[in-house]
């Protein structure tokens, strides 16, 4: 982008100043420059680039309420540390604000992805991202090379370019909802129901398998850092949540152990189902929350049903975990 190209002025008094004529290599730049914009005035489009440009370059540059994020340091499981830092963690991601007040996540519907990831490649000192990270198979592709030039980025980063990265990390964690919830259903269920002696599965153990496929999924397609940081931060919201009136939240130390768990069964071999499901197997996963409800069986994988465990009395819940 030239400086003309974002300030007319600047056009017309290079204009002015061609007393010279132009030859050779100079000659046939200015012919392309004049047949791409004939008239000499600015097209609207490209006014509309150039703003978005500057108010980019000023946007990204200082950040607000980043502080919570950064002063998260409890302990693996802790409820009683998540209680404390309840007051200082109700403003996560949502209200960060740049230097002239507007929300990143705003700026990122506003100007499209390419905000994000435009700070990302500054991060990472280049011009665009790694496309491996978009194609990744985690059946043909080693976990620790996913993610080998950022995974393990944090304290060299601006506080612009730390916003950035989670707010990627997040839009690239909710698309991985949807594939959790289907592989935990779909597949996990009713391969564990055929282990299964008793004909019923409790809602903790596909509550723990799932928290541990999304941390190592997350791990290999988002990043390890960004996904502990936006783990810990849903479960302590949630625990705030359950707190002030909504809806109970009795798994806080499983679902922190088992997303952990989950981060690092992610730089082993294998798929994040094979590890996870072995995980189940030999007893890894944290299985310490209160039982809500059962899978029976029997209906799996044909629709599915739950309902209270034959062997103990359920507590109603309106959630069955996540």
């Amino acid at each position: 982008m030239k400086d003309y190209e974002c300030n007319p002025s600047l056009k017309k008094r290079k204009k002015k100043q061609r007393r010279v004529p132009l030859r050779g290599r100079k000659m046939k730049t200015v012919r392309r420059q004049h047949q791409a914009n004939p008239t000499g005035k600015p097209r609207a489009d490209l006014l509309k680039f150039c703003g978005q440009f500057d108010r980019e370059e000023k946007d990204h540059g200082v950040v607000r309420n980043l502080e919570p994020l950064q002063q998260v340091s409890c302990r693996l499981g802790d409820s009683s540390c998540a209680n404390a830092h309840a007051t200082t963690l109700t403003r996560t991601i949502s209200s960060i604000r740049t230097r002239n007040g507007a929300s990143l996540l705003a700026l990122q519907r506003q100007y499209g992805n390419r905000y994000v990831q435009r700070v990302l490649a500054l991060a990472q000192g280049r011009n665009r991202l790694d496309g491996r990270i978009q194609r990744y198979d985690e059946t043909t592709q080693p976990a620790s090379r996913v993610w080998e030039t950022i995974a393990d980025i944090s304290t060299g980063l601006s506080p612009g370019a730390q916003a950035a990265r989670l707010i990627a990390a997040r839009r690239c964690l909710q698309r991985l909802f949807g594939p959790m919830h289907t592989i935990t259903f779909d597949r996990w269920i009713p391969a564990a129901c055929r282990r299964s002696t008793t004909g019923y599965l409790h809602s903790r153990e596909w509550d723990a398998f799932g928290h541990c496929w999304i941390g190592c999924e997350g791990t290999r397609r988002c990043g390890g850092s960004p996904t502990a940081t936006l783990g810990t931060l849903r479960e302590l919201q949630r625990e705030i949540e359950a707190r002030t009136g909504g809806n109970p939240h009795d798994s806080f130390s499983q679902d922190m152990n088992n997303q952990a768990l989950g981060r690092e069964l992610a730089f082993s071999g294998g798929t994040c189902y094979a590890l996870c499901d072995g995980a189940h197997r030999t007893g890894a996963l944290d299985l310490s929350a209160p039982v809500r409800v059962c899978a029976n069986c029997s209906t799996y994988p044909a629709g599915g049903s739950d309902g209270p465990c034959p062997s103990s009395p359920s507590t109603p819940s309106s959630s069955t975990g996540w």
